[in-house]
């Protein structure tokens, strides 16, 4: 539903190099890192290639190995928080994105309070990053479901941006409550939290009102509003250089083996985990290349690279097919912007039944990273 605030990943390139050069950057980048560490450097460096080398490693596939790299830089840099707060929280960020995708909740639980506490305790607390921790944990607890504490996250948010006299921050943390409504179907409160963003100082503040409009939009497909979604996106134009404004998604329909495992979650008492072929478990992972063209909509939907037998990815495909975006304000001659998303479809770490050793044999689910370095044509 909303994207945790951990996209450190996000620089890994989109331009879909074939893995065998991802895996030779990442060996280069390992030397590099080595070297490194054994002639003592600075804490800016160690974590400024700890952090490349685990996004080679991302890009590979190879989730384990990136998360040992991030997790082995933040037991040698963790005490260099008080001088590189900000490196380390990034450490930290980066830890929680690659625990995410391996499923490993307790691992993102942990990376989010160090983040947490490293900023807290070594910057103001008027510090912008130390504000955004509340629109970031709210987002978290969003994830997870937690709909209580990421309301509760999100107005201590937006009261403290009020109170350091930041309206445009105080309306968009609004407007992702009003978005959560929406997310949760509950439609009268969606448009009643709109319409007090509305009356924000705010309001009219360019990607305030941007964002209103989505909303607007987005509520409008909901209910069947055609002509309120065409007059809204007469007015509504992005900027290329900056990721398209999703407006419309469709749900993938879930394959039996989920469907499954849900219904087993849902009705069974305890953990419903029983022991799986570790080859059943694996993580599978996928990078999905789209356009998306001056109009907003999707074509040249196609998987670009990944691990295992891809069949699972056909659901997705068709959803990013279907998807709508903000037009864009292309310049004459170019189609559109070339999009990449990483698709991971992983088990969530639990102690199965009969078992005291937590391992992936949970429920999977997909987690999606947006890969894409800078919007532009599709790599020739």
């Amino acid at each position: 539903m909303f994207s945790v605030s951990m996209l450190i990943l996000a620089q890994v390139a989109a331009s879909a190099a074939p893995a065998s050069d991802i895996v030779v950057k990442a060996k280069r980048i390992d030397g590099a890192l080595n070297a490194c560490i054994a002639r003592g450097c600075s804490s800016p460096d160690d974590i400024r290639m700890s952090i490349a080398l685990a996004e080679a490693q991302f890009a590979a596939g190879d989730y384990n190995g990136a998360q040992r790299t991030l997790n082995a830089a933040i037991q040698r840099d963790k005490g260099a928080a008080r001088t590189f707060p900000r490196m380390v929280a990034a450490l930290y960020e980066a830890s929680g994105t690659v625990g995410l995708h391996r499923g490993d909740m307790d691992a993102h639980r942990r990376a989010i309070i160090g983040k947490s506490d490293t900023l807290r305790n070594n910057l103001p607390a008027n510090d912008m990053q130390v504000l955004l921790l509340g629109i970031e944990l709210g987002d978290y607890y969003a994830e997870r479901g937690d709909w209580r504490e990421a309301e509760r996250r999100y107005a201590a948010a937006e009261q403290g941006f009020s109170q350091e006299q930041q309206p445009r921050l105080a309306a968009l943390t609004a407007l992702r409550g009003a978005h959560m409504a929406f997310a949760r179907d509950n439609l009268p409160l969606s448009e009643s939290r709109l319409r007090a963003v509305e009356k924000m100082p705010a309001a009219d503040e360019p990607t305030v009102a941007q964002m209103r409009a989505v909303l607007a939009a987005r509520i409008a497909a909901k209910k069947g509003e055609q002509g309120g979604i065409d007059a809204l996106l007469a007015t509504l134009r992005t900027d290329p250089t900056t990721p398209p404004v999703l407006l419309h998604d469709v749900s993938a329909e879930p394959s039996a083996a989920q469907s499954a495992a849900e219904n087993a979650k849902r009705f069974m008492e305890g953990n419903p985990a029983g022991p799986a072929p570790s080859e059943a478990l694996s993580i599978q992972w996928a990078d999905i290349g789209y356009m998306v063209a001056s109009d907003g909509h999707v074509s040249e939907v196609d998987v670009l690279r990944g691990k295992g037998d891809l069949r699972w990815t056909a659901a997705y495909l068709k959803r990013i097919a279907k998807r709508r975006y903000a037009p864009l304000a292309l310049p004459p001659g170019q189609p559109g912007v070339y999009r990449v998303d990483r698709l991971t479809w992983r088990a969530e770490h639990v102690v199965p039944i009969g078992s005291l050793i937590k391992r992936p044999a949970g429920v999977r689910q997909l987690q999606v990273l947006d890969l894409t370095k800078a919007s532009g044509p599709p790599p020739s």
